[in-house]
């Protein structure tokens, strides 16, 4: 199998690890709109709080829930080789820790970008409309 197999291979077993849980792909959706909401509901005591400001919000918050989960799926995947007792056998494996580190990362990009997209579109849709927001 050549480097591209390995790298798809990879990438096919975290995509199954990541599909184990799809409450938490809910949960990075819908998270930001109630923490960003709240947010905005304590600022608007103080001063007014529009759309522009919310969507600022919403996507600070997005940013650093993605870079939380990246994190933590990293250290999860870790903990869940080693404790399944195949940690030892991906480090001594002739594939390059490196190759399996793109394919495990290049799974989390691609998941992160799609919900940031699909939580991002209905905010961005209401703000901009669909003419605005493609221009």
């Amino acid at each position: 199998m050549g480097k591209i197999g390995v790298l798809l291979a990879v990438m096919a077993n975290e995509l199954k690890i990541i599909s184990r849980e799809p409450g938490g792909l809910a949960l990075l959706v819908i998270l930001p709109y109630f923490i960003a909401g709240s947010m905005a509901f304590i600022a608007s005591f103080f001063v007014k709080v529009t759309s522009s400001v919310f969507i600022r919000q919403f996507i600070g918050f997005e940013v650093l829930m993605l870079s939380m989960i990246m994190v933590q799926t990293g250290s999860r995947f870790l903990w869940e080789e080693r404790r399944g007792g195949r940690l030892e056998f991906l480090l001594a494996s002739p594939t390059s820790m490196y190759l399996i580190l793109l394919g495990t990362s290049l799974v989390m990009i691609i998941v992160n970008i799609g919900a940031f997209t699909i939580a991002s579109l209905p905010l961005f849709y209401m703000e901009y409309g669909l003419i605005g927001a493609l221009g």
